[in-house]
C-alpha cells in the first residue's frame, strides 16, 4: 500500500499513477478543528447517503479510470517538445481530474459514521488539485518559448503539482474504520491497493 501511495504523490511530478484508496480522512487533527467524533453519526443519517459498498465501488472505479488516463500524462509533461505541448497536457490533466471530481461528488456521501466529512474531504482534495493545475497552467503560459530557458519554471510547476498530489495521497491513505470492510470487500479497491 505504501508503494501505491508514493506513486500517487509522484503523479503530479510526471510519474504514472498506479492506484489510490477510496476514502476520506476521519482524523480530527485535520483542517476542520470543530469536528467531533460523536456528531458525524447523527448528521450522516440525515444526509440520505449511499451505502458504504456503493460509495467505495463508485469511488474506486472512478479512481481506476482516472489512473488509466493519467498513465500518459507524466511522460508527456516530462518530455513535452514545446511550451504549447506542456500546456495542452496540463489541460488534459485538469479535464481528467475535473471529471473524477464530478463523478466522486455525484456518488454522494457514504451512509456511515462521518460520511459527510469523508465525501467532503475527498471532494475538497480533488478540487484543490484542479486548482493547482489551473495555477500551473497560468505559470506555464508565462514561461519563455525556448524549452531550455523554460526548464527551471517547468521543474517548479512539476514540484508544485507533486505537493498537490501529496495532499490527495494524505486524504486517501486514511481509510476510516467505517469504510474499511467495504474497501476490503471491493475487488477494484483491493486491486488499487495491491
Amino acid at each position: 500500500m505504501q508503494r501505491k501511495l508514493q506513486i500517487l504523490a509522484a503523479l503530479a511530478a510526471g510519474v504514472a499513477l498506479v492506484g489510490l484508496a477510496a476514502c476520506g480522512d476521519d482524523d480530527d487533527s485535520g483542517s476542520d478543528t470543530t469536528t467531533t467524533t460523536e456528531a458525524p453519526s447523527d448528521t450522516t443519517a440525515a444526509s440520505g447517503g449511499v451505502s458504504a459498498e456503493d460509495y467505495v465501488a463508485t469511488v474506486c472505479s472512478e479512481l481506476t479510470d482516472w489512473a488509466s488516463q493519467l498513465d500518459t500524462f507524466g511522460p508527456e509533461l516530462q518530455n513535452a517538445a514545446s511550451k504549447a505541448d506542456f500546456i495542452a497536457t496540463l489541460g488534459e490533466l485538469k479535464e481528467a481530474t475535473s471529471a473524477l471530481g464530478a463523478s466522486v461528488s455525484a456518488a454522494g456521501p457514504p451512509d456511515v459514521d462521518g460520511g459527510e466529512e469523508i465525501a467532503t474531504t475527498l471532494d475538497a482534495s480533488i478540487t484543490a488539485y484542479v486548482d493547482a493545475v489551473d495555477e500551473a497552467t497560468t505559470l506555464a503560459e508565462s514561461l519563455p518559448e525556448d524549452q531550455a530557458a523554460a526548464q527551471e519554471g517547468i521543474n517548479q510547476i512539476l514540484s508544485d503539482l507533486e505537493s498537490a498530489g501529496g495532499d490527495i495521497a494524505t486524504v486517501v491513505s486514511n481509510v476510516p474504520p467505517s469504510l474499511q470492510d467495504a474497501v476490503d470487500a471491493d475487488a477494484t479497491c483491493t486491486a488499487l491497493l495491491g
